[in-house]
């Protein structure tokens, strides 16, 4: 009963201690250095009158004499109902006050403690300390690039630049300014890289999770100046195909399971003037959104983008014509974005004559040019289709003439390292690094894909790089003229790949080169 009460952000563990409590670990809900709500919590079990729940801040707490800061209470709460909350506060300069918001004034310069005490109606009190540094001003960080909430693809190269200020140091050293690079799943993030500096460049290679996962990037960076006051900041980065049940809030509408979606799930039940929203979501060179939806008939329904609130600025508006069934999915024919350049919460809107008249499974924000980086002669990449999110790999890792060529999990295998070199006229060949044999077709009638020995010239071993949008590219055979293709739209590994007839909108004809 007590777990509603307190309002704990993602426990990861609880245990009894000896001396009767539990304690219990929280992961909190940041990333990196922004994750300041994690912590270890005492809970005592207590008959009668509990204790208040106490939580102060204040802003700023870093700053050059004279020092205004304005305190605050807001999270405290009492969890008795009705007890009357008085507020106590210790400035740690000799000077007190009252009230749950109050100002105070530093005159001098010092490292200070200023503490909060909350006593109830019925006798019972707890205090917090808020740390409060007058003579050094905490540094400012800043990502110029990536903006928070922007859309990106896994594969894609980011750059960064990274903008630091800070009063009393002046000069800012870049080569202390550290970059974390986190993969996010769900709820939570994983560090997969350090890089340093002001700016640079940040391969991402594949997620590792199937392309419908919930997964996204987080960049954080910090900064510590000359007296070790450390600044902050962090952005997340959006995946431009966003399975529509991952959403951040909602209203009026059920996730749906169904096997025929992508990740099994769907957002269902709706009727007119339902949402959802995702946050943080910045359009800055988004085009265009395509929505994936299955509907049994043409009720004369819509989709809209809307911006900031369920009636806010229209960003975009899709009709929503019948699919034939249920379970009959389609993307329906891109609708231009709104570019409204701001980070922001993005609402999905919902324009339903009748209840029940349709279900949305996925967007995909379409946005051609937003920084990937295009595949160079001589560089080692991995291949990543935009289907199935697996890579191209040799089988078993061999090293055998005529060993089949597949789909597969990554695993960070040179069987799936392939380095491209200039065969002239625009095409490339495609050298497995385990092997050093080339990427070959089998015959030129939709057959196999192969690895065998490199052979100059040879153009059953020449590939061209057509440009398929947003960092896509197809691979196309010069021999044949057809694309590299997981045949039947598979996303089961241990798929042999063939070419076939290209597409210029299949997306298992896509692949993204990721820089090893």
């Amino acid at each position: 009963p007590f777990v509603a009460e307190l309002g704990l952000r993602s426990p990861i563990d609880m245990k009894f201690g000896p001396d009767g409590a539990m304690y219990v670990a929280e992961w909190g809900i940041g990333y990196s250095p922004s994750n300041t709500d994690d912590g270890i919590y005492r809970i005592d079990y207590v008959a009668g009158n509990r204790t208040p729940l106490v939580k102060a801040s204040a802003t700023p707490d870093t700053g050059q004499a004279p020092l205004q800061v304005t305190f605050s209470s807001d999270g405290t709460a009492d969890p008795d109902a009705g007890d009357v909350l008085t507020y106590a506060w210790d400035f740690g300069d000799g000077s007190t006050g009252t009230g749950p918001n109050p100002t105070h004034t530093y005159t001098a310069n010092g490292t200070y403690t200023a503490r909060l005490t909350v006593t109830d109606s019925g006798g019972k009190s707890a205090g917090v300390n808020v740390p409060i540094i007058v003579g050094n001003t905490r540094p400012t960080v800043t990502f110029t690039t990536p903006v928070n909430g922007r859309v990106f693809s896994f594969g894609d190269t980011i750059t960064y630049q990274i903008s630091v200020t800070d009063p009393e140091d002046g000069t800012v050293d870049c080569s202390r300014v550290a970059v974390t690079v986190a993969l996010g799943h769900d709820s939570h993030a994983h560090d997969t890289g350090q890089y340093t500096g002001c700016s640079g460049s940040i391969p991402t290679g594949s997620s590792g999770h199937d392309a419908t996962a919930n997964t996204y990037l987080v960049l954080s960076a910090a900064y510590t100046d000359d007296d070790g006051l450390q600044g902050t900041t962090t952005v997340v980065l959006q995946p431009r195909l966003k399975q529509a049940e991952y959403f951040t809030a909602q209203s009026g509408i059920r996730v749906v399971e169904q096997s025929g979606a992508q990740n099994g799930k769907r957002v269902g039940d709706i009727s007119d003037g339902d949402w959802i929203s995702f946050k943080p979501l910045n359009l800055t060179g988004v085009e265009s959104a395509t929505f994936r939806v299955s509907a049994p008939s043409d009720t004369g329904g819509s989709i809209e983008l809307r911006s900031g609130s369920p009636t806010g600025a229209l960003i975009a508006t899709s009709p929503v014509p019948s699919t034939g069934g249920w379970d009959n999915y389609v993307d329906l024919t891109p609708v231009a974005v709104t570019d409204t350049a701001t980070t922001q919460t993005v609402y999905v809107v919902f324009r339903a004559p009748s209840a029940d008249s349709f279900d949305l499974d996925a967007i995909t924000f379409n946005a051609p040019g937003t920084g990937w980086t295009a595949p160079v002669s001589g560089n080692t990449y991995t291949v990543t289709s935009e289907h199935s999110g697996k890579r191209m790999d040799v089988r078993s890792g061999s090293t055998a003439d005529g060993a089949a060529v597949i789909q597969w999990t990554a695993n960070g295998g040179t069987n799936q390292q392939w380095q491209l070199t200039d065969a002239g006229s625009g095409a490339f060949t495609l050298t497995a690094q385990h092997s050093n044999k080339c990427l070959d077709l089998l015959s030129t009638n939709d057959a196999n894909v192969q690895q065998w020995t490199c052979v100059a010239g040879a153009s059953d071993q020449k590939w061209e790089l057509q440009p398929a949008g947003l960092g896509a590219y197809r691979i196309v055979s010069v021999l044949s003229g057809k694309c590299l293709t997981i045949p039947q739209a598979s996303t089961a590994g241990d798929i042999q790949l063939t070419h076939e007839t290209c597409s210029t909108t299949a997306a298992h004809q896509k692949w993204r080169f990721g820089q090893v």
